[in-house]
């Protein structure tokens, strides 16, 4: 749970050698894969990167368990972004104001939304009453592991830490004293158990279809329960991304985004409602 780097063109150096995009998406998760136990989530096993889980693609419905708060949820935030609805720099001057009027809503009160922080900035993160080990994955470590080691103190025992990021000086130190760490940025094209991820540093806007029902980490296998993102200060063309993106999470019906933070950047934190283990962990939060 922190923030990720992702190359355009250039390639990110590493001691003794150079990563490209597609090199590094080729190394970095399989590498995580590789060194899983494997996790059984209900009746659905992760195991190694010779049996990871391809994600059956759904109808674009909540789980059924909460659909009534996810569509609450959701109408309440149309009603408040209906008059953005062709206006790409209206939306992302005033998103913040909509979402921050739904968290009042009554079922809000149940959603366990923590803190935790870092040297400038706070993630968000339902910790799980259930037993099973999370996988939180580091996507560009930035020099500071304040957020996971606060973390790591609430996750259940057996929980994994995996962090990557290009700049080892610092950043490798400060990941192995409780994670695995890899010198690469990294790309979207492998597969992974379920994690919880901060993206930032600009290369978001490239990964917004990503998230999308049948996008790149539904092709890969990847659930994520739940998720931070940092969206940096947009031009003009990259205002037209996020609203395309804002509208596109709100078809999908699996994300709803809570928690914002607006200033020259904008931070939302997004759960996900339409996952069956993603709610009985974290929504539900029920123990076993």
């Amino acid at each position: 749970m922190h923030c990720v780097e992702l190359p355009r063109t250039r390639d990110y150096a590493k001691v003794g050698g150079a990563y490209s995009r597609d090199s590094v998406g080729s190394h970095f998760l399989p590498a995580i894969a590789s060194q899983l136990p494997e996790l059984s989530f209900g009746t659905v096993a992760y195991t190694k990167v010779a049996n990871v889980l391809q994600v059956q693609i759904t109808d674009g419905e909540p789980d059924p368990r909460v659909k009534g708060q996810f569509e609450e949820w959701k109408e309440c935030l149309q009603r408040n972004i209906t008059l953005y609805q062709m206006d790409a720099k209206g939306l992302w001057a005033n998103l913040w104001k909509g979402v921050k009027l739904c968290e009042k809503l009554p079922f809000m009160n149940d959603l366990k939304i923590e803190n935790f922080n870092n040297g400038d900035e706070t993630k968000r993160h339902i910790p799980s009453l259930q037993k099973d080990p999370s996988v939180i994955v580091t996507l560009g470590i930035g020099h500071d592991t304040a957020a996971e080691e606060a973390l790591l103190k609430v996750l259940p025992a057996g929980s994994k830490f995996y962090g990557a990021d290009p700049m080892h000086e610092v950043n490798e130190m400060l990941y192995t004293k409780f994670g695995y760490y890899f010198p690469f940025a990294v790309g979207g094209s492998s597969k992974v158990s379920t994690a919880s991820v901060l993206i930032n540093k600009g290369a978001e806007y490239e990964m917004f279809p990503y998230f999308y029902r049948g996008g790149k980490l539904d092709q890969s296998g990847l659930t994520l329960c739940q998720f931070n993102m940092e969206v940096h200060y947009p031009d003009d063309a990259k205002k037209k991304m996020f609203h395309a993106f804002i509208f596109e999470i709100l078809r999908g019906n699996r994300y709803a985004f809570f928690r914002p933070v607006q200033g020259a950047h904008m931070r939302l934190y997004f759960l996900n409602f339409s996952d069956k283990h993603c709610v009985s962990k974290y929504i539900f939060r029920k123990t076993k």
